[in-house]
């Protein structure tokens, strides 16, 4: 389960990585410089020229097939003017803004006026349609509005209120009948749109008229009505009159409420008074009332008297048994006087509670009446605001319907017809040099825009950034286009040394590889590519060979067992080699060097050769035998480099099998070739094996000044001339004299 996760781990980290070469190399067009785009024209100019010079020729062809037409125009002038029909009113406004001229000319274009100015005549209609009559296909004979629309076109003159109508036609004379019908005919369909529209507003506003003068008549029946209802003559003198007594009843329900207080303030004191023993003459409103005080001083002179007659006589003394009926006599008295106070303020007391409310109900009775009288009032303020709206509105429309009748009088149209239209003689059409101009900008946008276009979007590996910024690789070597080279002789470059060149540039394959590992550059190294035909086995022989050159011990491995090559290009047979030895059941390890099956050649000084022995259709079935591994380990041993041409990797799986048991990768890459998507592909797929991606090999770059576009400055990426001439001494120019021998110094 461990290993499935770390399998799906690696794949996602792939999968992110390819996500992130296609978002680097769409930014591309931001990181590419004018020097790049200038090379991506060079390299595909001719994209861009055989499509402009076919679309030139069908333009020119097309427009010299034409038939000959002929144009000319009528202007129209809108004078912007105003009437002034009354004082302060301005009745037409023909002040026409830039809004309103657009407005004009877009009504030329519509139907209805179409429909308006070809009510033509059978004679003029022949006319207009005789040369454009199909004579083949009569039916296909165009209508006049697919003669007329097309060929009509209205331009305004900057800064100024003209407008010119261009007509064309086949018949010049034709031309000119439309251009001068057309322009008349919208000026009357302008004035007769106006007149409608004025005529339409007029019988609107007289029915708004009448509508209001009916309102008005029935809102001043409303109001007689409503006088003679509730007699308004009058309405003011009872209004008054109620207010006034509600007025008095307000004072009089204050003084009764007031009375009704005090009195039963007043009897409610006396009943206190009575059931608690109290004496009531204490209280004023009984002490006061009536007899009581004269018969309260009456009985103080008997008691005064009835002392007196104590001290003179004795009890039953006859004055003093008068003098005690006397006192009984006004005791009674003043208890009916007091009885009488008592039941007189109770009775005043009802009758103030009476008379408030009576006063109340008065009261009520005046509120309601005024209440009345307010809605009778304000519902005749409301008729008599419904009279004066009605009154103001119909004022207001009789106003505006004088103003538009004065104004449909007046001329509602600024549109004058400046020039009339001329005969044409000479066409427009076909115009052959429009047609060519026409043709040599699109030519030029379209030789500037395809070559740019496609080299945007190829995604062909060709320059050295894409290797290092897009697919984040090193860039190992460079191998320079050997097409001055015989097709024999490249894998044999650096032995025969035919290219100076293509040698350095292998040296400095080694160069790399031995600084990049620091001194220790020994053990397997694997060449392989993405696709057949990039240079591989090439590749891998002269590397072998430049190995071999510099005093390691070097083998060139066949291991391609479906199509072994590396015996053609050395030119010996492939009788011998490691598929014999696997077959072979009496092959041992003791002297590989000398076993006649597996067939070691040396071929020059350090550099050996082991070619495959034949050919196995699956040779994937033979990696995981132990006698190939022995092989293999037997091989390091024996070897300091051993160098394994391989099947390309986007073939055949047999290269990502043999990268596990190597410790180098060099992967090869032709120029302008493979898609960097696919190359990135194949790279992170060996780079899930054990072995190391010692960098990518670029092959067949071009050589010289061409690299320098492709950002190519290594060994190699010059031409011969650079290389030889350096070598040789600089000839000094003829006539020139030989230098003074310096003078001795003057001694003292």
């Amino acid at each position: 389960m461990e290993d499935n996760l770390n399998i799906n781990q690696a794949e996602h980290a792939a999968r992110k990585q390819r996500t992130g070469i296609k978002k680097r190399f769409f930014d591309d067009p931001f990181r590419r410089s004018p020097r790049d785009y200038l090379l991506m024209f060079r390299e595909r100019w001719y994209y861009g020229v055989i499509p402009t010079i076919i679309i030139m020729a069908v333009m020119i062809f097309l427009e010299s097939r034409k038939d000959e037409v002929f144009e000319t125009y009528v202007s129209l002038v809108f004078e912007p003017k105003s009437v002034t029909v009354l004082d302060n009113i301005e009745a037409v406004s023909n002040d026409l803004s830039e809004v309103e001229i657009n407005n004009h000319l877009e009504k030329i274009f519509s139907r209805a006026f179409f429909d308006y100015f070809t009510d033509f005549s059978q004679d003029d209609t022949d006319r207009i349609k005789g040369a454009y009559i199909n004579y083949e296909e009569p039916e296909k004979t165009p209508s006049l509005a697919q003669i007329i629309r097309p060929n009509l076109d209205v331009q305004v003159i900057r800064n100024t209120s003209i407008a010119r109508l261009h007509v064309k036609h086949r018949d010049p004379y034709v031309a000119e009948f439309l251009a001068n019908r057309i322009a008349r005919k919208y000026i009357d369909f302008n004035m007769n749109q106006a007149q409608t529209s004025t005529n339409s507003v007029v019988v609107f506003l007289t029915r708004e008229a009448e509508k209001l003068t009916d309102q008005l008549e029935a809102a001043q029946r409303n109001i007689q009505e409503y006088r003679t209802k509730y007699n308004l003559a009058k309405l003011g003198d009872d209004k008054n009159v109620i207010y006034q007594r509600a007025t008095t009843l307000d004072g009089q329900l204050i003084a009764a409420e007031i009375d009704r207080i005090d009195l039963s303030t007043k009897f409610e004191k006396v009943k206190q008074y009575k059931e608690g023993g109290l004496n009531l003459l204490e209280l004023p409103e009984i002490g006061d009332y009536g007899n009581i005080p004269g018969l309260e001083t009456q009985k103080e002179n008997l008691i005064q008297e009835a002392d007196l007659l104590e001290q003179k006589y004795l009890e039953n003394h006859p004055r003093v048994k008068q003098n005690v009926k006397a006192i009984e006599s006004v005791d009674k008295l003043i208890e009916s006087e007091l009885r009488q106070a008592i039941t007189d303020l109770e009775t005043r007391l009802t009758i103030a509670i009476e008379r408030e409310a009576q006063i109340k109900d008065q009261k009520a009775e005046a509120d309601k009446k005024l209440l009345e009288l307010d809605k009778i009032s304000v519902e005749y303020e409301l008729l008599t605001d419904q009279a004066v709206t009605a009154r103001n509105a119909l004022t207001t429309v009789q106003e505006r319907l004088s103003e538009v009748t004065i104004a449909s009088r007046i001329e509602n149209t600024n549109i004058k017809l400046n020039d009339e239209a001329f005969v044409p003689f000479t066409p427009v059409e076909p115009n052959m040099q429009k047609a060519f101009i026409q043709s040599i900008i699109i030519g030029c946008l379209l030789v500037m825009i395809l070559p740019l276009g496609f080299g945007l979007f190829d995604t062909r590996l060709k320059s050295s950034w894409e290797i290092e910024d897009l697919l984040e690789s090193r860039l190992i070597g460079e191998i320079p286009k050997l097409s001055s080279v015989k097709k024999q002789d490249r894998p044999l470059v650096v032995i025969k040394d035919v290219s100076e060149v293509a040698s350095e540039s292998f040296r400095g394959i080694f160069s790399q590889f031995e600084i990049q590992e620091s001194g220790n550059a020994n053990g397997m190294i694997l060449v392989t590519s993405t696709m057949p035909n990039e240079g591989k086995s090439l590749i891998a022989s002269n590397v072998a060979a430049t190995f071999a050159n510099h005093g390691k011990k070097a083998l060139l491995v066949d291991f391609d067992f479906r199509r072994p090559s590396l015996h053609g290009n050395f030119e010996i047979k492939n009788s011998q080699g490691s598929l014999k030895w696997l077959k072979d059941p009496n092959s041992n390890l003791d002297s590989i060097l000398d076993d006649p099956l597996l067939g070691i050649i040396e071929y020059s000084p350090n550099f050996f050769l082991l070619r495959t022995g034949g050919v196995n259709r699956k040779p994937t079935e033979l990696f995981n035998q132990e006698k190939l591994v022995q092989l293999l380990k037997k091989i390091k041993e024996t070897f300091d480099i051993i160098v394994f041409d391989t099947p390309p990797v986007g073939l055949f799986p047999d290269a990502l099998l043999l990268a596990q048991k190597t410790e180098y990768i060099f992967y090869v890459c032709r120029f302008n070739k493979v898609s960097m998507f696919k190359i990135q592909h194949f790279i992170d797929k060996l780079r899930e094996t054990n072995g190391k991606l010692t960098g990518i090999v670029l092959n067949g770059i071009p050589v010289g000044r061409a690299s320098g576009y492709y950002h190519y400055y290594g060994y190699g990426s010059y031409s011969n001339y650079e290389y030889k001439n350096y070598y040789k001494p600089k000839k000094k120019p003829a006539g020139a004299k030989k230098p003074r021998a310096p003078k001795a110094a003057k001694t003292a």
